[in-house]
């Protein structure tokens, strides 16, 4: 339950906080934009279908192990000190 002393509460922001204290793990809604926060955040899906003109990944290590992977668009910029392509 939200209320004014919240530090997040406001018009047109909704937060669902879900750890063992404020700000461990969350989801929150606010102009536009939807954030989800946690320490780790492991998706199982038997399909998982990005669209967005902009899609955008900070990460020390990104490591993609599925079977099939396959990006489609207009420019692919990866930037690393370096990049392991198995294929």
């Amino acid at each position: 339950m939200r209320n004014e002393s919240d530090p997040y509460f406001g018009k047109g922001t909704y937060r669902v906080e879900m750890g063992g204290s404020i700000g461990e793990a969350f989801i929150q809604y606010s102009g536009g934009v939807l954030l989800i926060h946690a320490p780790n955040v492991n998706i199982a899906a038997d399909a998982v279908k990005i669209e967005a003109p902009s899609v955008n990944v900070t990460a020390s290590t990104l490591a993609v192990d599925a079977p099939s992977t396959s990006v489609n668009a207009a420019t692919l910029t990866v930037k690393s000190g370096t990049v392991n392509v198995n294929a």
